[in-house]
């Protein structure tokens, strides 16, 4: 029988400073034996806004995050209070995409397969998400879009 493991500390992909950053904060916390502490019910949620901080400086609360491509590069989409963001690292090819709601003219699918949102200045088509998140995804980003234009209305 052959075994493959491997392990965070893989040579296949090497992360980035800030992913670096962001791991050792969360790691930091150990209990009286000196191993990791169990993650808390909303550790998921805490360590995601933790890493879109470490790599795109103030993002408001990480609402969701979902797996979707950009250009034909795989990443995950992360819908945040305050902006939409991208991030993708693959073999050391970085993308890195912030949308904030302030400056989306336009939300809306296309071809019912994908995510469509424009700026004053640049058009985002994000593709291939995973059964009815773009559903979902759509109706998030629309939400805290209307938010986010309504309290500018005032």
């Amino acid at each position: 029988k052959l075994l493959v493991t491997m392990s965070f500390n893989s040579p296949i992909r090497q992360r980035t400073a800030s992913e670096n950053e962001v791991r050792d904060r969360l790691v930091r916390s150990t209990n009286s034996s000196g191993a990791a502490t169990p993650p808390r019910s909303s550790s998921k949620q805490m360590y995601t806004t933790e890493f879109i901080k470490a790599l795109f400086g103030d993002t408001g609360v990480v609402v969701g995050d979902y797996s979707c491509s950009y250009q034909r590069q795989a990443g995950r989409l992360y819908v945040s209070t305050d902006a939409v963001f991208f991030y993708s690292n693959l073999f050391g090819f970085e993308k890195r995409i912030k949308i904030d709601y302030t400056n989306a003219v336009e939300i809306d699918l296309v071809r019912t397969t994908s995510v469509f949102i424009k700026t004053s200045d640049e058009e985002f088509i994000f593709r291939s998400f995973k059964g009815e998140d773009r559903q979902s995804v759509l109706e998030l980003i629309k939400t805290f879009h209307s938010k986010t234009s309504s309290s500018l209305d005032i």
